[in-house]
């Protein structure tokens, strides 16, 4: 009798940990990108931790 091996559940051929993982590096890479355009359009460094807290709660 054969064992057969169990394939990890994908989504559009990612596992869920590496599209997690995605998530999480393009999410603050997007942040950092958002507030460095703000710094150099607007010239002042913007702090944008109460909407991260309001969007949450």
């Amino acid at each position: 009798m054969e064992k057969q091996i169990k394939k990890p559940f994908t989504i559009g051929g990612f596992t869920v940990s590496r599209l997690l993982m995605y998530f999480v590096i393009y999410s603050i890479a997007g942040y950092i990108i958002e507030t460095l355009f703000a710094l150099i359009t607007k010239g002042v460094l913007e702090s944008r931790k109460s909407f991260l807290y309001r969007t949450i709660l």
